[in-house]
């Protein structure tokens, strides 16, 4: 069975450091006990967190070294002291990093052959972009060092700046987009209006040359993206509200109007489908009898559920057992057992127990504990407890772009989808048209044996007669095998022409289906592109803050490095730092930390 990744580093990082383990006898820092006892810590890190941790780290985290004493040692080995992705030891010729861009050049994509055998680096990928020119509107290193760790065989590297040229048109909301309190209009309220644009503004390619002119599918004149309770004008120019309600604006740009739903019980198989895309009030629980997608959501409880939502949820006493998926903020008191991804924050009054959590926000469980839970927030964790003596360790990461990573394959998979009937349409014209010039062969085979039986028949027919009865037999069998001749070539005939006709009418849907699956294709990259720009301006936070105690084996990951507590402590506060005053280099280190009390 082939190594995991995880197992090669693992397994690099024992080999060097058994010259390591053999310094710091020879020098006297330590004894051979001691040093046995790290590396069987060390062996326990790896096998219960699959965390790859250094040896001197180990020795400095149990006592039996100094931080001095570890510096010294490295820097007599000449070695890195970086058991992460970032490490130089590998072969760059063995990482080859391929570069794609768009035709427009406002996009590069790396493609990496076999990720997962021979992993690329950050450093080995910075180099490839500066080879190749790109200089623009490169993503954040945390992003892509993200896209590194999750062995993405494709991803995005760099986005370029559009340009605005005069003379076409923008979208104004009439209404306040980021209103803190809810809006209400009514029907017929004018939401939204076209605006001509008339200062230009040059765009700015991945290799950073100005680009003036309008850009294909990327700089047409706006089109409202309308979704619900919206209606759009007869001269497209603007949108007016279809009912009363709340008017939203998606993370992508869609245009709602949220009607008020009020259910004053559960929403269970009782109460039937909820009405999509709605401001959702259930004054009980909100079950998962059916699939919800709402636009906002308050409810006393939520079980059992998935829940898509545009806005925010709300949620008076917990959630349990539900995959909630949301663009808005999460609060609840608890939640348990439940997977919840989020563009916003997630907080929460008592706990979180046994859920992953991956958020482009702030995860604030301020008075709560985080118990046998994995949480990914990009902006920061914070909380009272973390983990227990009785439970499986918790995994914590901060600053990260975990949820950003898996919002941009979900429209990389639609991609695929949208072209998916094209490309079936285009393998049954192909396919068809193998069938008919198959169909042709036999039917000139047939005609060439229909010609030589015709031929053989005529030569019969003329024999003398004292040889008519051999003539005669012979000329039956000639009939017999024109016959079957004529009604092959009549059934593959038909056959032809049904396959023709078949053909005929795909080549016809052909430029349709085009269209809709390009059409469906753009307005993909259209929302990736605007999806980019919003993390654009969304930045991390590397910190994890536990104002209580953190239970020993809990793993903590920033964008660049992953350390485990090796004893319980508290009140403690992590930061990824330069490590040994590199800029290149990091580790979480904890600011302050007291020994918890036993």
């Amino acid at each position: 069975m082939a190594l995991t990744h995880e197992e090669r580093r693992f397994l690099m990082i024992r080999n060097q450091d058994k010259t390591f383990a053999a310094t710091v006898i020879q020098k006297g820092f330590a004894t051979k006990q001691q040093v046995d006892r790290a590396m069987e810590t060390q062996i326990k890190a790896f096998k219960r967190h699959r965390a790859v941790t250094l040896l001197g780290d180990v020795m400095v985290t149990e006592g039996f070294l100094t931080p001095g004493q570890c510096n010294l040692i490295l820097a007599d080995q000449k070695s890195l002291n970086v058991p992460d992705d970032q490490s130089e030891d590998m072969n760059p010729s063995e990482n080859k990093i391929n570069i794609t861009l768009s035709p427009d050049a406002m996009e590069a994509w790396a493609e990496i052959p076999e990720p997962g055998i021979s992993p690329a680096t950050l450093t080995i990928l910075k180099a490839a972009m500066e080879t190749k020119g790109i200089s623009h509107g490169i993503l954040r290193a945390e992003t892509l060092q993200c896209c590194l760790d999750k062995g993405l065989p494709r991803f995005i590297l760099a986005r370029g700046n559009l340009p605005v040229v005069p003379g076409t048109t923008r979208v104004k909301y009439l209404f306040d987009v980021d209103a803190k309190e809810p809006i209400r209009v009514k029907r017929g309220d004018l939401l939204a209006e076209l605006e001509k644009i008339e200062q230009a503004v040059p765009g700015i390619d991945v290799f950073g040359n100005t680009r003036g002119k309008a850009l294909p599918h990327r700089t047409e004149p706006s089109v409202f993206n309308c979704g619900k309770g919206v209606r759009l004008a007869r001269d497209c120019t603007r949108v007016f509200a279809a009912g009363s309600g709340t008017p939203f604006v998606s993370l992508l740009g869609q245009l709602h109007v949220f009607p008020a739903v009020n259910v004053l019980d559960d929403a269970d198989m009782k109460f039937g489908a909820i009405e999509t895309h709605a401001a959702l009030t259930v004054s009980g629980i909100l079950t998962g009898a059916y699939p919800v997608k709402a636009g906002t959501v308050k409810a006393r409880e939520i079980r059992d559920t998935r829940l898509e939502s545009l806005g925010d949820i709300t949620v008076s006493i917990g959630i349990t057992n539900a995959v909630i998926k949301t663009q808005g903020n999460v609060r609840a008191r608890y939640i348990h057992n439940s997977t919840i991804e989020a563009f916003g924050d997630v907080i929460v009054d008592h706990e979180i127990l046994d859920s992953t959590i991956t958020i482009s926000g702030r995860c604030l469980a301020l008075k709560s504990r985080i118990i046998a839970s994995t949480v990914s927030a990009k902006g920061g964790v914070s909380a009272l407890g973390v983990g227990s003596d009785v439970t499986e360790p918790c995994h914590i990461s901060a600053a990260r772009e975990e949820h950003l990573i898996l919002a941009l394959e979900r429209i990389e998979e639609d991609v695929d989808l949208a072209g998916q009937e094209l490309r079936n349409l285009e393998k049954n014209i192909k396919d068809l048209g193998k069938s008919i010039d198959q169909v042709f062969k036999k039917m000139v085979r047939l005609k060439r044996l229909y010609d030589a039986a015709k031929a053989e028949k005529a030569r019969h027919q003329t024999e003398p007669k004292d040889q008519s009865t051999r003539t005669a037999v012979l000329v039956a069998a000639l009939d017999k095998k024109l016959t079957s001749a004529i009604n092959a070539l009549k059934n593959l005939n038909h056959r032809k022409r049904t396959m023709a006709q078949a053909l005929e009418n795909l080549n016809k849907h052909e430029p349709a289906t085009r269209q809709r699956s390009e059409s469906r294709v753009q307005a993909l990259e259209r929302n990736r592109f605007q999806l980019l720009e919003w993390n654009r301006q969304s930045l991390g936070l590397a910190q994890i803050i536990v104002n209580g105690p953190m239970a020993e084996g809990t793993r903590l990951s920033g964008p660049f490095s992953s350390t485990i507590v090796m004893q319980t402590c508290c009140r403690a506060t992590f930061t990824e730092t330069p490590k040994h005053g590199t800029l290149e280099k990091f580790e979480m280190v904890c600011k302050e930390t007291n020994p918890a009390k036993t």
